[in-house]
């Protein structure tokens, strides 16, 4: 099975005082064994953010987050995370929750839903990178490692900027469409051919933080992949004798 990945869209709430914590995807009914993902932000007045999610899938397994924290300097917290949890066999249609911690706060936050099929069923992340930026135009999130060929990449990023002036990394994709919380811009990505370890999103203001989290789900071990340039798919082929 080809390594594929599905949007399965977005969810957000605008900046205001709340105590609403939940976003939620709409229903879709994603393949045996796939990777879901969430890729949540927030700006929020809470000193302590955290993030849980959980899917009404049958047999889904656990959830495990991954979070960048970053301090404006002036009582908000500038949060990214990246959820993932690998479906059952049979997961039949349901939905995705991200919850983030009760509590009545200044906040804002969005989430894009994505699955990524082919995956690697024992061990489907690689590596993973979180990371804060003071008060700069830009965010590193190159991996400590060179990322597989056959790898997806995801980036879940929120910086100090404007919507449309906030760039992804050459040879990424955006997500969705960005996202204003407050003076901020929430932008999700995706790397579908990890060849170059050029990760660095550009276009934040420079006048306050950045935070970003990146993921690398790798293919099945024996997988035909499925290969992008300049995101145009190449025919899936398996690759024999360190050759395709």
């Amino acid at each position: 099975m080809a390594l594929s990945r599905t949007n399965r869209g977005a969810a957000n709430q605008a900046y205001s005082t709340t105590s609403s914590n939940t976003l939620t995807s709409g229903s879709f009914t994603p393949a045996g064994g796939a990777v879901l993902l969430a890729l949540f932000t927030e700006a929020t007045t809470d000193a302590t953010p955290a993030l849980t999610v959980s899917s009404t899938h049958s047999g889904q397994g656990s959830w495990t987050v991954y979070t960048a924290i970053g301090d404006d300097g002036f009582g908000s917290k500038i949060v990214s995370y990246i959820g993932w949890s690998v479906c059952g066999p049979s997961p039949g249609a349901g939905t995705i929750t991200a919850t983030r911690r009760a509590g009545s706060f200044s906040m804002g936050m969005n989430c894009d839903y994505v699955e990524v099929a082919g995956a690697d069923g024992s061990t489907p992340v690689r590596q993973n990178k979180t990371n804060t930026s003071g008060a700069v135009t830009t965010i590193d999130l190159n991996l400590t490692s060179s990322p597989l060929a056959s790898s997806f990449l995801f980036f879940s990023t929120l910086m100090n900027g404007t919507t449309g002036v906030v760039t992804v990394p050459t040879g990424t994709t955006q997500i969705g469409t960005q996202f204003a919380i407050g003076s901020f811009c929430s932008t999700s990505a995706e790397d579908l051919s990890s060849v170059a370890q050029n990760n660095q999103f550009t276009g934040g203001n420079g006048g306050n933080t950045n935070s970003g989290v990146a993921i690398e789900i790798q293919a099945s071990t024996g997988a035909p992949v499925v290969k992008f340039f300049g995101g145009t798919p190449f025919a899936g082929l398996s690759q024999q004798k360190g050759r395709w």
